[in-house]
C-alpha cells in the first residue's frame, strides 16, 4: 500500500497536478502502468525464470512439486507464489503457456516471453482504459 501511494503521489507531483486528481488520469497522461501491473510483469517475468531451470537444481523440484499439488489439489488453502502466478495468468489470458508447460515441459526464451507479457498487459490494460474513456463522463477530455 505505501508503494502505491507513493507511485500515484509521484506521478501527480511530476505533473503538479493536485493530490485529488484521479490516480487513473494521471498515470495515463505519464503513460504509466499501474502500480499492480508492474508487480504482475515482473511476477510473470519470474515464472519464466522458474520453468527454464535445469531439472537438478532445487530451486525448479520445489516450484514443480508445488505447481503440480496446486493444478491436482485445486485447493485453495495454498498460499504462496502458485495461487498468485495462476490469478495472474488467467487475468491476461496468459494460461495457456502454464498448461503447456505441465504437459510437455515447453515454455518461450526469455526474449520472447518478455515480449508476450509486455504486449499482453499493454493490450489488457488499453482495453480496460477504453471502457472508462466511453463509460466515465469525467474522461472526456482524453
Amino acid at each position: 500500500m505505501v508503494l502505491e501511494k507513493t507511485y500515484k503521489m509521484f506521478a501527480k507531483s511530476i505533473q503538479k497536478l493536485p493530490q485529488r486528481t484521479r490516480t487513473d488520469m494521471a498515470l495515463s497522461m505519464l503513460g504509466w502502468l499501474p502500480i499492480m501491473a508492474l508487480i504482475d510483469m515482473r511476477k510473470l517475468f519470474f515464472l519464466q525464470k522458474l520453468c527454464s531451470l535445469p531439472t537438478v537444481h532445487l530451486t525448479k523440484q520445489i516450484f514443480s512439486y508445488r505447481l503440480n499439488l496446486f493444478l491436482v489439489r485445486k485447493s485453495v488453502d495454498q498460499c504462496g507464489f502458485i495461487p498468485d502466478i495462476i490469478k495472474i495468468l488467467n487475468k491476461y489470458c496468459l494460461y495457456t503457456y502454464i498448461d503447456t508447460y505441465c504437459k510437455a515441459s515447453v515454455f518461450p526464451s526469455k526474449f520472447a516471453w518478455k515480449q508476450v507479457v509486455k504486449k499482453t498487459v499493454w493490450a489488457y490494460l488499453q482495453s480496460k482504459f477504453a471502457v472508462k474513456l466511453n463509460e466515465d463522463p469525467e474522461f472526456y477530455r482524453f
